[in-house]
């Protein structure tokens, strides 16, 4: 073998160990991004389940017995404000697991690169007929049956219920009646709930149209 051809041969071993351990790396990252997902839907459901936790601790005392005077005619007030910051809390959450899943996306986009690359080549003539991670075309930013979707589902439906929760309380303490405050929460749980679902559906389908457009 002559010097260039050498020369040759180590830049192509110097290229399949980039392309290894970068494949080792990009998986790392696809788990990581995955489960952070989790850890943060977990949190969240916390986060909402201490917060009505919370309310209704407020409404305990201060229906109790020798309850301060301020509490008993705050409590509403107090109770609306902590349920609508926690909704706040929920919108920077959902925008978080989205920009979370276009990362993760990238990531499997990638190693399906790889793969294929890997595979057209065929250097062991193993046949991937399960075409196991080697079609990059198929992994779209939103597939509604993925798990980081139903987090995404499973947090917007709670927040607005929180919401609605809160503006109820709020109109009651502003002098509106129980029934029409009761009308009024679910109205805007519902409605809070269809467009943070909406919203969340469009950004990661515009992902997905933008990247169609891109040339090859």
């Amino acid at each position: 073998m002559t010097a260039e051809e050498d020369k040759v041969e180590q830049k192509r071993k110097d290229l399949i160990d980039f392309l290894g351990q970068d494949f080792t790396e990009a998986y790392t990252l696809l788990r990581n991004y995955d489960s952070r997902i989790w850890e943060m839907t977990q949190f969240c459901f916390l986060q909402f389940m201490g917060s009505i936790g919370a309310v209704w601790t407020i409404f305990s005392f201060a229906n109790g017995k020798d309850a301060p005077a301020i509490l008993t005619d705050q409590w509403e007030l107090v109770s609306a404000i902590l349920l609508i910051v926690s909704f706040l809390f929920s919108l920077l959450a959902v925008q978080w697991i989205l920009r979370t899943r276009v990362y993760l996306v990238r990531q499997a986009k990638y190693i399906d690169n790889l793969r294929r690359f890997y595979f057209a080549n065929n250097p062991t003539g193993f046949e991937n007929t399960t075409q196991y991670y080697a079609q990059p075309e198929k992994q779209k930013h939103f597939d509604a049956d993925s798990t980081e979707l139903h987090s995404v589902y499973f947090i917007n439906l709670v927040s607005g219920f929180v919401l609605g929760f809160g503006i109820g309380l709020l109109a009651h303490y502003l002098g509106a009646p129980v029934f029409n405050s009761l009308y009024l929460g679910i109205a805007v749980w519902v409605s809070a709930s269809a467009i943070k679902i909406g919203y969340s559906i469009l950004y990661l389908v515009r992902k997905d149209r933008k990247e169609e457009k891109q040339p090859a």
